[in-house]
């Protein structure tokens, strides 16, 4: 795995990849055309509403993208990619959280069922 992301996201990406024994931390080392290279040429996305997401929608690579504190677009428009999307009360709340930064919205995507999207985007179409 890959971690993506701009150089405002470098410790945040850290702190992820300390965990996770393998895992390659390029957040804040690459341009963008360099990103969206890698971006290309990956065999799976799951990312957040960022633009690396859409990306990823973009160039038709399997994509899961998961909104909370956003409003998501409903239609990616491509079968290669899945939009989750936890409507609570309280969002979308456009990242000013009312549960105390918790981002409750985000913390209810269960690794199981990300990673059971993930598996249906990478089964081979009959």
């Amino acid at each position: 795995p890959v971690l993506l992301g701009g150089p405002a996201d470098r410790a945040a990406a850290a702190r992820i990849a300390s965990g996770v024994p393998g895992l390659v931390d390029l957040a804040g080392a690459l341009k963008l055309d360099e990103t969206v290279a890698a971006i290309e040429g990956a065999t799976l996305l799951i990312g957040v509403d960022t633009g690396l997401t859409h990306m990823g929608t973009a160039l038709e690579v399997p994509t899961v993208a998961l909104f909370g504190s956003t409003c998501p677009y409903r239609d990616p428009r491509t079968s290669r990619s899945v939009v989750l999307y936890a409507q609570l009360d309280c969002s979308p709340c456009q990242r000013h959280p009312t549960c105390d930064g918790r981002y409750d919205c985000m913390r209810a995507f269960e690794v199981d069922r990300v990673f059971a999207e993930a598996s249906r985007l990478l089964e081979p179409v009959a």
